[in-house]
Parts: C-alpha cells; structure tokens; sequence
C-alpha cells in the first residue's frame, strides 16, 4: 500500500514502465530521426502505445523531435542517465595548455582547442600561429564543420529547428545522411570536414569530455585541402590521445 497522499502503482504501470524503457533503448539502437514507427515495431508494441509514450518522454525531456524527419532522438535527461561517474581529477589550465603545445610540436597544422560548454562553439586556445575569427564557419556552421559535428552529435536536440544551408558544395544537405555520419561521430569520437564549410580547407575534430562524461570541447586539427589529410592515422592517433588526455576538462 502506498504513503498517505501518495497514490499506489496500479498493476498495469510498471508494464507501462518497461515499455518505456524500451522506447528508449530503441532510439539509442536506432539513432536519431527513428520515426514512431520504427520504434514500435522494433519494441513490438502497438503503435498507438508508442505514440502515447514518445509523447511523454519528450515532455519530461528524455527524448526530443527532430524536425524535418518527424523523428526522435535522446535527450538530455537520457544522456545524463548514461553519463559515466567521475574517475579523474579536472586537468588545471597548465595541463590543458601543455597538451595543446605538445601537438603542435608535432603537426604542422593548426592546432585548436575548442569549448562547447556554453549556447555556442568558442575558442578555448586557438593556434596562435594558424589565426582565427570569433564568426569561422568552423565554429558556426554546425552541420558542415567538424566542431558542428561533434557538438550535434552529443546534443542531438540542438537539430531542432536547423536548416541545412549549403556552404560549399560538398556540405551535407541530406538529412539520413548527416544523420548517419553523425551517429558515427557518436561512436567513435572523431569528426571530420572535407571541404563542407569552406573550400579548400579540411578539419579533424576530437571530442573532450569532462570527467561525467559530458561533451566540454573538442581538439579540432585544420589545414588545406591536399596538405592535410583528416583520415591519416599519423594525424588521429594523436588528436585522439590529446583528447583523452583532456578527459575531465570542464570546458
């Protein structure tokens, strides 16, 4: 029997609960934009279940709508759900910035330290050899550059109400296909821009995370097209391992 005031779970909810989590769990599987209807017949539940319960994990903020798609994605109550406990200590300012120094002692390139801890990308540590602008497509045009792709990736709620401007014509307008790449972004950490938010330049992006496992920021790598190659192992193996160095950072 439950507390005075509080009313008893009936027989039914804690079935209402399950279907629920496995609403969840199909997004998180399917990745985002999974339309209502590929949920229900992944959970083999009714689709009018489905519907009633998408509607109210969006409303308490575990999933979001992805517009264009008529789609879901997780949100950022489910993100925190999965986010893992802290098992490091923040690196200092000292430790951030010998980081950033010891990449650049090894690529040729510019090096950047990337903040996504706020409303938008900012710039953390720029290259002070490789300038850069406060409005850089690197850091605006989300869909198109590597920094965009890590930030949307982590944030998938952020795809409300993006339109996917063509920059270059190699920018990705293609909403499956974004959603794709992003959802490989996800796995693996890394972004890359080939050309999509300025011509002639490419970007690797590696995701920093702080010590809950939040995305704070990224190592971002950029250089011109044919100079820099953003698949060469010479080049993500170490963004990757600065990255993971970083790891705690908040941002």
């Amino acid at each position: 029997m439950g507390d005075a005031g509080t009313p008893a779970i009936g027989g039914h909810e804690p079935r209402a609960v399950q279907k629920a989590l496995q609403l969840l769990e199909a997004v998180a599987r399917l990745g985002p934009g999974t339309t209502a209807r590929e949920i229900a017949d992944w959970c083999r539940v009714p689709r009018s279940t489905a519907y009633r319960l998408l509607n109210l994990l969006v409303g308490d903020g575990y999933l979001v709508r992805v517009d264009d798609l008529a789609g879901f994605a997780l949100g950022r109550r489910a993100r925190e759900l999965a986010a893992p406990a802290p098992d490091q200590a923040q690196p200092g300012p000292a430790a951030v910035a010998e980081v950033a120094e010891d990449l650049r002692r090894k690529i040729r390139h510019g090096v950047h330290l990337v903040s996504l801890s706020g409303a938008e990308p900012s710039w953390a540590d720029p290259d002070p050899d490789h300038e850069v602008a406060a409005d850089d497509p690197m850091l605006r045009a989300w869909h198109a550059s590597a920094v965009g792709k890590i930030l949307l990736a982590d944030r998938p709620e952020l795809l409300t109400g993006q339109q996917l401007a063509r920059f270059t014509p190699y920018t990705i307008t293609d909403w499956p296909r974004l959603l794709a790449e992003l959802g490989d972004v996800r796995n693996s950490g890394l972004a890359v821009d080939r050309e999509e938010s300025v011509v002639g330049r490419v970007g690797l992006a590696a995701a920093v995370r702080s010590g809950t496992g939040r995305v704070t920021g990224c190592l971002l790598i950029a250089g011109r097209s044919g100079r820099l190659s953003p698949d060469a192992p010479e080049l993500v193996e170490p963004v990757l391992a600065g990255a993971r160095r970083l790891s705690g950072w908040p941002g």
